[in-house]
């Protein structure tokens, strides 16, 4: 974790998870809607996970362990699973949500705004399904 990027306290980054995954969902809706022939399907979503599917990949995110001291980097995950079980394409890491109410990803240096977090993840599910 970088010094600079404190960690959000409990009570915000539930708040924060909570928004991420209402952003994920929708994002696969509007995805679905605009390209049916090739549809996004949200498996589950609760208050520990998102889980989306594509045809060719499948999109866990999880939610970061709460913290009580807001000083220790207290990682979600999220992951990629490619339909194929050859491809090796599958990606994974990890992020936080700092005080601020950004996110930031595994050790990067930057942070992003949740809006941006998703689109940077979900860009990823698109990418899959354009190479398959």
């Amino acid at each position: 974790m970088y010094m600079s990027h404190p960690i959000a306290d409990p009570n915000l980054a539930a708040e924060l998870w909570s928004s991420l995954r209402a952003l994920v969902a929708s994002h696969a809706a509007m995805h679905t809607v605009a390209s049916p022939q090739n549809p996004w399907t949200v498996l589950a979503c609760d208050e520990f996970a998102i889980t989306v599917a594509s045809a060719h990949a499948l999109l866990q995110w999880s939610a970061p362990a709460p913290s009580n001291t807001g000083t220790s980097k207290n990682s979600g995950t999220w992951k990629f699973i490619a339909a194929d079980p050859a491809s090796t394409e599958n990606h994974r890491g990890t992020y936080f949500f700092t005080a601020d109410g950004s996110v930031c990803f595994g050790n990067e240096s930057e942070t992003f705004e949740i809006e941006a977090a998703v689109e940077r993840i979900l860009s990823t599910l698109q990418k899959m399904e354009r190479r398959a």
